[in-house]
C-alpha cells in the first residue's frame, strides 16, 4: 500500500523540465530586444548618434518628400482604425456567407440535417492589440506634439 503518488497540477517540476525552458525562452526574448536595441542606437534612432534613423535625417528626408505633419497624422490614423476593424469585417463577411450558405442548402451547411452551423468569430491576437496600441500612442503623442 506504499504506492507513490504522481503530483498533478501546476508544479514546476512537471513536464519535461517546463520552467527551465520557460525560463530560456524568456532569456532569449531579452536578449533579441537587447540586440534590436543596441542597433537601432547605433544607427541613431534615439537621437544621440548620428546615423541613418536620427530623427533630425528622417524629419529633412521627409520634408523633403513634401509630407507634412497631417500626413503622418492621417496616416497613422488610418493604421488605427484598420487595426481595430479588421476583425469585424472579417467576421461580417464570414457571418452572411454562412447564413446564404445556409439558406440555399439547408442539409450541406450542417453535418446533419437537424444541426445547425454555429458561427465562431475570429478573435484578435497580441499582435494585432500590439499594432493598434501603438498606433494609438503614435497619435496621442504626435497631437501632444502639435500642441
Amino acid at each position: 500500500m506504499n504506492e507513490t503518488k504522481k503530483h498533478i497540477g501546476n508544479y514546476p517540476c512537471n513536464d519535461d523540465n517546463r520552467l527551465i525552458r520557460q525560463q530560456a525562452m524568456r532569456l532569449m526574448v531579452t536578449l533579441v530586444s537587447l540586440g534590436g536595441s543596441i542597433w537601432l542606437y547605433y544607427l541613431g534612432f534615439f537621437g544621440t548618434v548620428e546615423g541613418p534613423l536620427n530623427p533630425e535625417k528622417i524629419g529633412a528626408a521627409m520634408a523633403g518628400k513634401n509630407i507634412a505633419p497631417g500626413h503622418l497624422l492621417a496616416g497613422l490614423f488610418l493604421i488605427f482604425l484598420v487595426s481595430i476593424s479588421w476583425n469585424w469585417v472579417y467576421n461580417l463577411i464570414h457571418r452572411i456567407k454562412i447564413e446564404r450558405a445556409a439558406s440555399r442548402h439547408p442539409q450541406a451547411a450542417g453535418k446533419q440535417k437537424n444541426e445547425p452551423v454555429t458561427f465562431q468569430p475570429v478573435r484578435k491576437g497580441p499582435w494585432s492589440h500590439t499594432i493598434w496600441a501603438g498606433a494609438l500612442m503614435g497619435l496621442i503623442g504626435f497631437c501632444v506634439q502639435l500642441i
